[in-house]
């Protein structure tokens, strides 16, 4: 007799991927429950701390971690009314105060609960 063992539930991840050039800033966004939670400016090329500090003063302590590779961040939801759910994508604006060249690249969920996209 086999019995089906559960699997761990997985935390969602989203990838943030910024090309840009000049000056200039983002704000991300998450629509949840109703609301939607809008970060403040956070500045091109802004290290991951200070992207998670923005996010997590929005949706809450620990809600997310994030890394930074290059010009993406990745974001894990991870704590709070957050982690182990399937999420809305993180939407991003730009406000570009050096007119050159940009575009954002959407944001691909890497990890659903329980699903994970080719």
């Amino acid at each position: 007799t086999q019995t089906a063992q559960a699997s761990a539930p997985i935390n969602e991840q989203q990838r943030v991927t910024l090309d840009y050039t000049g000056t200039g800033s983002f704000t991300l966004s998450l629509a949840n429950g109703g609301q939607t939670y809008k970060t403040t400016g956070i500045e091109f090329g802004a290290n991951a701390a200070t992207v998670q500090y923005a996010l997590n003063a929005v949706l809450g302590a620990d809600s997310v971690a994030v890394t930074k590779d290059g010009n993406s961040y990745l974001v894990t939801f991870q704590g709070g009314n957050y982690a182990a759910r399937d999420l809305a994508n993180l939407t991003v604006a730009s406000m570009v105060k050096q007119r050159q060249p940009f575009s954002i690249q959407l944001i691909r969920p890497l990890k659903r609960n329980g699903f994970k996209p080719p």
